[in-house]
């Protein structure tokens, strides 16, 4: 048989464009991840992230841009394949075209998830495991893919919250949290003698066993936020690491107001009927 006619024969172009498809597909494949992981290196942000899960990152990725790549392969091998048979591809890719702009009008919210999901992780916004404030909701994340982001709030509620909806997230865990409140005492104390109170439990506290591995800076009064004629507002800061806010901050109030009793701290009411010390969260106020 003329070798000529085989390899001009549309059989052989046929075999010759589906080879060509999977070589590019694995090319594809092979280089997205090395392009990606390169990439996600070069920025400061994601480079902060642990190997392990910077690696889960990355394959999210890859296998995105892979299944991408696989699409559009596919589509250009289908129709090099029906040229080569002789169909005329005229009315085929205008049914196409139609098709294209329904389905992108349908999915223009599937679209906007995916590409939010694909900044989340390049900015490393947050990751499994963070608490975080999206879509007034607060809660951990317990799964997070590109379309999708699924939190548990402290009831146990489970929130599944589109990626195109999370136009503004707070993290409450990345990299440090606060330890931060307010102390509310009568406005006749001594400022000096209630600094030295607070400063000596969060010292103590940073150098006991179970506290000392997770504090980054010990929890001291900042200054005074507020005064007026009843009142001294008195505002306090540390630092932890992620999560470890939470226990310290608990233990530290209650410290707090054990001391303030022994000591006979007055409250701004103290003087009529009230006889409670007031120790607010940095963003609103708790009477203990």
């Amino acid at each position: 048989m003329d070798i000529t006619h085989i390899l001009t024969s549309p059989w052989f172009r046929i075999l010759a464009i589906l080879l060509g498809g999977l070589v590019v597909t694995w090319l594809t494949n092979l280089f997205s991840r090395r392009i990606i992981r390169a990439t996600m290196r070069q920025i400061p942000i994601a480079s902060q992230r642990d190997d392990k899960e910077r690696e889960q990152r990355i394959r999210m990725l890859s296998r995105v841009f892979s299944q991408l790549a696989l699409t559009l392969v596919g589509a250009i091998v289908l129709l090099l394949v029906l040229g080569e048979l002789d169909i005329d591809l005229g009315p085929l890719i205008a049914g196409f075209g139609i098709a294209g702009v329904a389905v992108g009008f349908g999915a223009q919210s599937l679209v906007k998830d995916f590409f939010n999901g694909m900044f989340i992780i390049l900015e490393d916004q947050f990751a499994v495991g963070d608490v975080i404030e999206a879509k007034e909701v607060t809660g951990r994340v317990e799964s997070f893919t590109l379309r999708r982001t699924v939190l548990r709030d402290l009831d146990g509620v489970q929130h599944h919250i589109p990626n195109s909806q999370i136009t503004i997230v707070s993290n409450h865990t990345k990299d440090f949290s606060a330890v931060h409140f307010y102390v509310v005492v009568d406005v006749q104390e001594d400022y000096n003698k209630i600094k030295s109170m607070i400063d000596a439990i969060g010292e103590r506290m940073a150098t006991e066993k179970e506290f000392a591995d997770d504090v980054i800076e010990v929890p001291r009064v900042q200054g005074v936020k507020d005064v007026d004629a009843k009142a001294l507002t008195i505002s306090i800061l540390g630092k932890t690491k992620p999560e470890a806010h939470w226990a310290f901050k608990r233990e530290m109030k209650r410290r707090v107001q054990d001391a303030f009793r022994r000591e006979k701290v007055e409250a701004p009411h103290a003087r009529s009927k009230q006889q409670q010390i007031t120790i607010a969260e940095a963003d609103g106020a708790d009477v203990l």
